[in-house]
């Protein structure tokens, strides 16, 4: 699988859960959210459903060296996601 730049899984998968497989953090000086470092990644599933992904996240992410989990939708200030 090719990977792609976040601005396009932005644009493939809205306000959905992506499972990003080799995630390119870009520079470590960065400060922030795995989303404000992320520059590209393969897209390993996606689902409206974060339960879904979590489920079958598991197979997907053999082979890959690290995984990270992302949301492409606006988060209200005050929401909490506990993963």
């Amino acid at each position: 699988m090719k990977a792609l730049p976040i601005e396009q899984i932005k644009l493939q998968y809205p306000d959905e859960w992506v499972l990003v497989g080799n995630p390119n953090l870009g520079d470590k000086s960065t400060v922030g959210s795995i989303m404000k470092r992320l520059v590209s990644g393969v897209v390993l599933l996606h689902s409206k459903d974060k339960r879904e992904v979590a489920y079958k996240g598991y197979e997907a992410r053999k082979g890959y060296k690290s995984v990270t989990l992302i949301f492409t939708g606006d988060v209200p200030k005050k929401r909490k996601f506990w993963l």
